[in-house]
C-alpha cells in the first residue's frame, strides 16, 4: 500500500490524500509525492513539489486549528497505509 496525494485540477491546491495498492498508477491531479514536514498548509503542486509557507504564519485560532487537522489527517493516513501493509502480509 502507498498514499497518493490529491490536488485541485485548477488551482493546484492539496485536497486529501488515499491509501491505494502499490501497482496503482497515479492519475492526474495525483501524486506520490508528499508535502515536506516543514512546510505549512495550504499546500499547492507546482507539477514538481510541494509548496507552502515554510516558516508560520500570523494564524488566527481558527487557522492554526484546522492547520493542526490537516497535519494530524496527513499522519493518521499515513498510519492507515502502514497498518494496511501489516495486515496484507498477514
Amino acid at each position: 500500500m502507498k498514499l497518493i496525494y490529491i490536488f485541485d485540477g485548477e488551482t493546484k491546491e492539496f485536497r486529501g490524500s488515499k491509501s491505494v495498492e502499490d501497482s496503482y498508477i497515479t492519475a492526474k491531479n495525483e501524486t506520490e509525492l508528499a508535502p515536506e514536514d516543514d512546510l505549512m498548509p495550504p499546500y499547492s503542486w507546482n507539477g514538481i513539489k510541494w509548496t507552502g509557507t515554510v516558516t508560520a504564519p500570523q494564524l488566527t485560532p481558527d487557522q492554526q486549528q484546522i492547520a493542526i487537522l490537516q497535519q494530524i489527517l496527513m499522519v493518521q493516513a499515513a498510519d492507515v497505509a502502514k497498518l494496511k501493509q501489516g495486515v496484507d502480509k498477514l
